[in-house]
């Protein structure tokens, strides 16, 4: 089934692509590079928003509005370099509300319809407009009414931000523990100093662990074998129901000292990463009869969630920041889905 974008009334397009035209014309990018964080409230939900001008390196022109405590915690951990740079985590994980300048081509043809509905057009070669809202696990999807408000209200605070530190009124929008956060007054903007936010993410549900079936594939891994690693990754392929599409995550469970890969496995369901991990370490088992001395997973809430299994089949499961042979077998996926040899 096709997906549906969200159906936006026209006045309210009209008014998110008039504050874009702003943001264009006035070139942030110039004297603010993505380090320079301001906080918007929005005056519908109370929600605060964190927002940052792309565009001082030169290559990806717009604005990045990360939504609330978790927005900010994986602004937080890009700032500090925790994804790598060849990494698609950043597309996968990030929540946010995004505008973006670049190519005609790079639209699709609802962005064209709302622009010819709207009677607008655009010179330079680089100077479209897109909106984009990110959720993780989500193909970056078109904006709802109650976002294009939100992105709408963010991109008018934080030109004002721009015009009051041209005019030398602000210095800075974050310092140790603070950000400068924007609200709705009576009169236009109002301005406080808050605290950073503390992102607290869900306890992760119980492992659904089947202990009859982990037993039992214990009982045919009767060859010793070196670790193993394990791991869930997103990859480019997505499914939708008709609404927003989400990203397909695939399993494997991969030989550490050869990269051999023993299982995978692609989720099509809402299963956590831990349901899934499970599913997978416990089919390697029962294919091949080994049985790994040790098992590594890089996250360390996925790691507490898989003790059950860890537990019902004897088998320590150990912490690894980095898993080589999962991110070989991952790379070497991402190229045959590229080249269109494998399908999720």
């Amino acid at each position: 089934m096709k997906p549906v974008a969200p159906d936006v009334p026209l006045a309210v397009w009209k008014i998110l692509y008039l504050s874009a035209g702003k943001v264009h014309s006035r070139r942030p990018w110039e004297h603010f590079d993505d380090t320079h964080l301001i906080g918007v409230r929005d005056p519908v939900t109370g929600e605060v928003g964190y927002g940052c001008f792309m565009g001082s390196g030169g290559t990806l022109f717009g604005f990045c509005l990360y939504g609330g405590a978790e927005g900010f915690d994986f602004y937080r951990r890009l700032m500090e370099g925790h994804f790598e740079p060849e990494s698609f985590d950043f597309i996968y994980l990030q929540r946010c509300l995004k505008l973006e300048f670049g190519a005609k081509a790079d639209l699709e043809p609802e962005d064209l319809s709302v622009i010819k509905a709207l009677g607008l057009s655009f010179r330079g070669e680089t100077d479209w407009p897109q909106f984009r809202s990110l959720s993780p696990g989500d193909v970056p999807w078109f904006l709802e009414s109650k976002e294009a408000a939100f992105l709408t209200f963010a991109l008018d605070a934080a030109i004002h931000h721009l015009d009051l530190f041209m005019k030398r009124e602000v210095q800075s929008s974050v310092r140790q523990g603070e950000v400068l956060v924007y609200s709705r007054g009576e009169q236009g903007f109002l301005s406080a100093w808050e605290p950073w936010p503390i992102y607290r993410p869900e306890p992760a549900p119980p492992l659904a662990l089947d202990y009859t079936r982990a037993r039992a594939a214990l009982a045919k891994a009767t060859k010793p074998d070196s670790p193993w690693e394990a791991a869930v990754s997103f990859t480019p392929q997505s499914i939708s129901d008709g609404g927003k599409p989400s990203f397909v995550k695939v399993a494997l469970v991969c030989q550490k000292s050869s990269g051999f890969v023993f299982n995978m496995a692609a989720d099509r369901a809402p299963r956590t990463d831990a349901d899934l991990l499970a599913d997978v370490i416990v089919g390697s088992l029962e294919k091949h009869g080994f049985r790994p001395s040790t098992i590594f997973l890089s996250d360390a809430v996925t790691l507490a969630s898989l003790s059950p299994l860890s537990k019902a089949l004897e088998i320590p499961f150990d912490l690894s920041p980095k898993l080589p042979a999962v991110k070989m077998a991952m790379d070497e996926m991402l190229r045959a889905m590229d080249s269109g040899r494998f399908r999720a």
